[in-house]
Parts: structure tokens; C-alpha cells; sequence
């Protein structure tokens, strides 16, 4: 046994077929060996068609059986076989490929193809162009969002740059949903003919895929707490802080929170009880003891601890001082109530 690299010798016989005969041979022998793809299999004339323009593109024949799919009964040039085309073409220069804004909902793909002798060509594909054709609503663009706006802003830049190294073979992802300034372009499997309807209005499917885009940040919590002049505010303001993953920015936003309550109570110190048919002062930022007491049933009905001392803090802004105490007495209870339960499950 040796140590020696194993590699493909340069003279390795060329399998693939000389002429018409032998590309009929191949083409049946590969229909019929249940290897071919689906599109393909049972039928050596689309086998053949399909390696003969892979030919054209200088693809070997398996390459061009696996690479190039049909949609309304047109060849396509699927996936990645059309960066790897261009970028093996002696006029590339480079394929450059980024997003914009990336994980939110405006997130835009960019690519720039760089050619000897030519200007670059950037195109773009965002969220908002993919709503605007009707393609969010779609089940790849639900599982697979930034995957599809790379594949459609590689795809109108490098068909733009390259158009003699493609040799004018339609895209596949393009020719599935041809997207061309706002209209949606739909191939009829049966026909091959190209339908173009109007994009369609926004639909909750949208909203959904955007939604998962939306990322809390600290300054929006931050800018939430400061704008808060109500308890219900300053209680939604708290919700969306539980919204942030770095631990970091949680304690941040809770001390900012915590800053936000003691300012408010030195605007409103203690003072002796006004008379019953006194209004109570408007400070600005006041509770109720309902809004506090649902806040803390609430909170225990999740068996939440941090949300019940978050409702707790809250009573402080009450203005009355028996049902702060009432409050408080609730609040003590629930709290007893959780932290009781979780003994009980930790002995048990």
C-alpha cells in the first residue's frame, strides 16, 4: 500500500456520444436505467434534446441531464450550473453576491457580475419585489426567503452579462415565476405559453413570512419605554423586551425600564389622600387597578415570575393607596402561589 494521491488521468476515455446513433443509444439506455430524473425518465427524445444543448453549453452529458430542467415543455438551466458556467467562462471576472438590510423585512439580495471589457451589471431582488409579483405567498419562498432573492438577483445579472455564455437558455427559476418590472408571468405546463395576470394584493401568507423577518432591537425597546405615558404602554413596552435574544440587551433594556418607573414616581411623591371627590392628579402616567390586576393574573397564569414583578412594580402608579395595598396583597399571593408550585415540582 502507498501513500500516493489517486487522480484522474487527462487521457481518460471520453464516454460521450459522436454522433446521432450513439446519442440515441445513450439517450434510451439512460431513459430506461431509472437514474435519469424524473422529467427524463421513459423518454429517450428528451434525453437526448437535453444533452444536446448541454453540448451547446459545454456541459457533459450527465451534467446536462441533471442540469437542465424542463418547464412548459421548455429546456431551463437549473441551480447553481449557471454560476458555474459563468464563472468558468475566460471573460468572468468575478460574480459577486450580498445582502442588503439582511433578516428583516427589508432585506434586498444584490449581485454584481464583473466582465473583461464590460461595465458591471448589479441586480437586485428584494421582499418588496417579491411581494409586488405575488411570490411570497408561495411554499418555497415561505421555507427558503434569502435563498430565492439570491438565486432571482443572480440570475437577472448574470443573464444580463453573459448572455452569450448561457447561449439564451432560459434560467429555471426565472422561467417558473418570470418576474419583469411588477408583473407575474406564469408558464402553462400544458401549453408552454407564458400567462401574465396582474400581482395579486397583499395576503396574511405575506404578512406571516415578513413577520418571521422583524427582529426586535434594544432601541426599539429603549424608544417604547421612554414613549410610554400609560400602563398598558409601559406593559407592551415590557412584552417586546422579552422579545431580545442577547442576554446583554435584556439586562440593559430591564435597567432602563427600571430607571423609567423611579422617574415617574419622584414626578408623583407621596401625598396625603385627597378628598373622595377630589379627581386624581394626572401626572401623566397613571395605572389602574384593573390594568395592574389583570397584568398579574396574567402573568401567573403563564406561572411567569419576571411578568408578575414586572405587573408589581406597576402598583406604585395606583392612585389610590388602598387599592395599592390590595394590589400588593395580590401580588405576594400569586408570587407565593408560583414559587410554591415550582417546590412542589422540584421535589417531586
Amino acid at each position: 500500500m502507498t501513500n500516493d494521491v489517486i487522480t484522474r488521468e487527462d487521457d481518460a476515455p471520453n464516454l460521450a456520444p459522436q454522433n446521432y446513433d450513439e446519442l440515441m443509444d445513450f439517450a434510451r439506455m439512460v431513459a430506461n436505467s431509472g437514474l435519469a430524473p424524473k422529467d427524463y425518465q421513459g423518454s429517450p427524445e428528451k434525453c437526448a434534446v437535453a444533452m444536446q444543448w448541454g453540448n451547446e453549453l459545454g456541459l457533459k452529458p450527465m451534467q446536462s441531464l441533471q442540469n437542465i430542467a424542463v418547464v412548459g415543455n421548455r429546456p431551463t438551466l437549473w441551480g447553481d450550473a449557471v454560476l458555474a458556467l459563468v464563472t468558468s467562462s475566460p471573460s468572468c471576472v468575478d460574480v459577486i453576491e450580498y445582502f442588503v438590510d439582511e433578516d428583516t423585512e427589508d432585506m434586498v439580495a444584490v449581485c454584481t457580475a464583473k466582465r473583461i471589457g464590460k461595465e458591471d451589471k448589479t441586480r437586485t431582488f428584494s421582499l418588496a419585489d417579491a411581494q409586488t409579483a405575488g411570490l411570497i405567498g408561495k411554499d418555497v419562498w415561505q421555507k427558503y426567503p434569502k435563498r430565492m432573492l439570491q438565486m432571482r438577483a443572480r440570475g437577472f445579472a448574470l443573464r444580463d452579462q453573459f448572455p452569450d455564455v448561457l447561449r439564451g437558455i432560459p434560467i429555471t427559476e426565472l422561467v417558473r415565476e418570470a418576474i419583469d418590472m411588477g408583473r407575474v408571468e406564469e408558464v402553462d405546463p400544458a401549453t408552454g405559453d407564458v400567462k401574465t395576470d396582474e400581482a395579486p394584493k397583499r395576503t396574511p401568507t405575506a404578512e406571516r413570512v415578513k413577520s418571521k423577518l422583524r427582529r426586535v432591537t434594544l432601541a426599539t425597546v429603549i424608544k417604547a419605554i421612554d414613549e410610554a405615558t400609560s400602563g398598558p404602554a409601559l406593559k407592551a413596552a415590557v412584552e417586546l423586551a422579552k422579545k431580545l435574544t442577547e442576554p446583554k440587551e435584556q439586562e440593559q433594556a430591564s435597567a432602563h425600564y427600571k430607571a423609567k418607573l423611579e422617574r415617574e414616581r419622584a414626578k408623583n411623591p407621596k401625598q396625603e389622600e385627597t378628598r373622595p371627590d377630589t379627581p386624581p392628579t394626572d401626572n401623566g402616567f397613571t395605572v389602574t387597578f384593573a390594568e395592574v390586576a389583570s397584568s398579574m393574573e396574567a402573568a401567573e397564569r403563564r406561572k411567569d415570575t419576571d411578568a408578575l414583578a414586572a405587573a408589581a412594580d406597576l402598583i406604585a402608579q395606583v392612585d389610590k393607596k388602598e387599592q395599592q395595598a390590595e394590589l400588593r396583597v395580590m401580588f405576594e399571593a400569586a408570587m407565593n402561589r408560583l414559587q410554591g408550585g415550582d417546590a412542589e415540582e422540584a421535589a417531586a
